[in-house]
């Protein structure tokens, strides 16, 4: 066989030329953009046909008889004919030739009484290749075992299985083992055959949807309470179910998807959906190219990620505007959505259709992360109590047969499965670029309307930590205007001026300082107060030097807050702050208590909205932007705010406020009505003071509860 060695050396080749290309144009955001795309184009094209080429070997050995040595990927179960079926990797063929083989084979035969996951295994049979998930098949085969090569993962997961099956009466059992670890083989035929039908064969296969389920469940219970408990405890549950599930291309991507996502949000950033995707899709390709060149399950799972992540908030926002769905409703959306992305992808490789798959999905799916748990207790329940097993396994045997019963039920509604659609390769790509240009217009619509941001739908940061801050920021600019009638905000204002004028009288020298001045004149503060407060931070007016001190504490609920004071008198301030705390139901803390969980940057806010906007912001060194009220605040690096303020200035972009201030990593939900009422008395009590500069919380209350 002749080699394609033209497109190897076209590959390699071009991409020092498309990197040279990048270098040269790094100041040009779209350009570096288009350049980096094509740097990872030619890498995939290069790669890729490297596979390709190390593929052909099954067309070589096509119908031929071989002998080859390998290692299963699972357990052998009993299928066709009583034949041992199992899957193998890492193969490499002993009889004609020598190769090794890439990818996975199916495997089945008779003469191993047990094949265990890790074992490795002689295959003597007729080698045929095969599309999809598989590179290649053989059936009828004679199969020797040449080593045992189990581990303590494999053995526990062998003694859960054993536990479930103990504490659970079939199906059940089977169908537990499917939702917790993927192992589908041992279903009975007729069950895997109705959860095809009813379009819910995803909940038994771990194709990765199980782990957004429950990773969801494990933001709604801890995201709220502590960040670094979420990330904790999400990693641990990614890589235990790693661990227990193993590796589908499937579930591999999702890790990916959620470990980016979790990243993002750990380091307060906001990633568009369709970036987390595109980079999930090349990190796992890079990982294995075959997942691109044929894998189905890996292009139906990136379809329904799509279809969750973007096409259902696009129909969401479209349908709610700003109200958040309720659970069923945000569940049946989200199918939907996936439904759409995977249908004719769906028709065009296996030509059938489910009519109830929405159906099913809204009467299941909900239910998942609760049968796991429950599930999880059964088999634990049979491995260590097994007396006691069938007691503890009660109310998951109740949930997964209603579970059963549904899937039963819906399969048996008249024309509820389509079989042998015919449906062209051309059809499917005409039905994707119909949705893309519907979505387009549905999205440009909605942020036409006001409706949608580019933020949409990060399912990884649905409680922002931004949202605290900005939410207590709209109410102090609030109070703001109210305090600047009766003159507290020029003291407050003079104090800041004073305290930044003790580095530098110069504002051109000191940014600290005109970005003092500057919030001054924008709330009208006589020049001559401005110019009294610089000399009085100078030193030149005389008298006790301002000197600037940070209070911490804990309000009612648990909130955390940071009090910034500009005082010529410590005993006077921090009595007032200490009273502030206590009168409402909070204690001031030891310093560094609660800092820890802020982080300083700097913001400035600009009108307008929009991708350009956006665009012009990151280019010029932001980190961050978000709308609100018809306005932008923009986040950047407290070493970066001067220069992204003067790019901004420079573009003609008006700005209404720039200021250094701190971001809480973690917000806490407040939802009883007197705890909200004490925590925003103590607010107002601290500002209240003329000593307190600045205040910055993290609590996220509801607008129905803030007065």
């Amino acid at each position: 066989m002749v080699a394609p060695y033209w497109q190897l050396q076209l590959g390699w080749w071009c991409v020092p030329y498309a990197l040279l290309v990048a270098v040269s144009l790094r100041r040009h955001g779209l350009v570096l953009l288009m350049a980096l795309g094509l740097l990872a184009g030619l890498l995939g094209v290069a790669r890729g046909t490297t596979y390709v080429y190390k593929r052909a070997v099954y067309q070589r050995l096509a119908g031929q008889q071989v002998v080859l040595v390998g290692s299963a990927m699972d357990d052998a179960v009993y299928g066709r004919h009583s034949q041992m079926s199992f899957d193998m990797r890492d193969a490499q063929t002993l009889q004609p030739v020598r190769a090794p083989l890439l990818g996975s084979l199916q495997i089945a035969g008779f003469g191993a009484p047990m094949i265990y996951k890790g074992d490795v295994v002689k295959v003597q049979g007729k080698l045929f290749p095969t599309r999809g998930n598989s590179q290649a098949r053989i059936s009828y085969a004679t199969l020797t075992v040449l080593s045992h090569h189990t581990s303590p993962i494999d053995t526990v997961r062998r003694q859960f299985a054993a536990g479930v099956q103990s504490a659970l009466p079939e199906p059940v059992a089977s169908f537990a083992l499917g939702i917790l670890v993927g192992q589908r083989n041992t279903l009975p035929t007729d069950i895997s055959e109705q959860f095809t039908m009813v379009g819910l064969t995803h909940i038994i296969a771990v194709s990765g949807y199980n782990l957004t389920i429950i990773m969801k469940a494990m933001a709604q219970t801890l995201q709220k309470r502590s960040k670094y408990q979420y990330l904790l405890g999400s990693c641990l549950l990614m890589g235990l179910f790693l661990l227990l599930a193993g590796s589908s291309p499937s579930l591999v991507r999702a890790s990916v998807v959620c470990g980016l996502g979790l990243a993002a949000w750990y380091y307060g950033r906001t990633l568009h959906p369709v970036v987390l995707l595109l980079v999930a899709a090349a990190i796992t390709v890079v990982a294995n190219p075959l997942y691109a060149w044929g894998n189905v399950s890996w292009m139906l799972s990136f379809l329904a990620f799509f279809g969750v992540l973007v096409v259902g908030p696009i129909i969401t926002k479209r349908l709610y505007g700003t109200r958040e769905p309720k659970l069923i409703a945000s569940i049946v959306l989200e199918s939907l959505a996936a439904e759409m992305m995977t249908l004719p992808y769906v028709l065009c490789i296996f030509g059938q259709m489910s009519l109830v798959a929405t159906i099913a999905n809204v009467l299941v799916v909900a239910l998942v992360p609760l049968a796991m748990l429950l599930g999880l207790c059964a088999g634990l329940a049979g491995m260590f109590v097994a007396p006691l097993a069938g007691w503890i396994a009660w109310p998951g045997k109740l949930l997964m047969t209603y579970m059963l019963d549904v899937a039963h039920l819906l399969s048996k509604v008249p024309h509820a499965f389509l079989r042998d659609i015919v449906f062209p390769w051309p059809y499917m790509l005409v039905c994707y670029a119909l949705m893309a240009v519907i979505l387009w217009i549905a999205w440009r619509k909605a942020r036409q309307n006001g409706i949608i941001t580019d933020n949409i739908a990060n399912k990884w940061k649905e409680h922002s930590t931004m949202s605290g801050h900005s939410k207590w920021s709209t109410i102090k600019r609030e109070k703001g205007a109210k305090d600047a009638a009766r003159g507290a905000l020029f003291t407050k204002l003079g104090n800041a001026i004073a305290l930044a004028a003790r580095t530098g009288a110069d504002p051109e020298m000191n940014f600290s300082l005109r970005l003092a001045i500057d919030k001054a004149k924008a709330a009208n503060m006589p020049t001559a107060n401005i110019q009294r407060s610089i000399d009085r931070g100078s030193g030149k007016l005389g008298g006790d030097q301002i000197q600037e001190v940070m209070y911490e504490g804990y309000g009612a609920g648990g909130v955390a807050v940071l009090v910034e004071c500009a005082t010529d008198n410590l005993n006077r301030t921090y009595p007032e702050v200490k009273l502030a705390f206590a009168k409402h139901g909070g204690n001031i803390a030891e310093k560094g208590a609660v800092a820890f969980q802020f982080e300083r940057k700097g913001t400035i806010r600009v009108k307008g909205t929009g991708d350009d906007l956006m665009m012009q912001a990151l280019d010029a060194g932001a980190e961050d932007m978000q709308e609100e009220d018809g306005e932008s605040v923009i986040y950047t690096d407290p070493k970066e705010l001067a220069k992204v303020r003067e790019a901004l200035q420079a573009a003609g972009i008006e700005i209404t406020e720039a200021e250094l201030t701190f971001i809480p990593n973690n917000t806490v939900e407040i939802t009883d009505e007197a705890t909200a009422g004490k925590i925003m008395r103590m607010m107002d009590a601290l500002e209240a003071s003329d000593d307190v500069t600045n205040t910055y919380v993290n609590f996220d209350i509801p607008e129905e509860l803030i007065k």
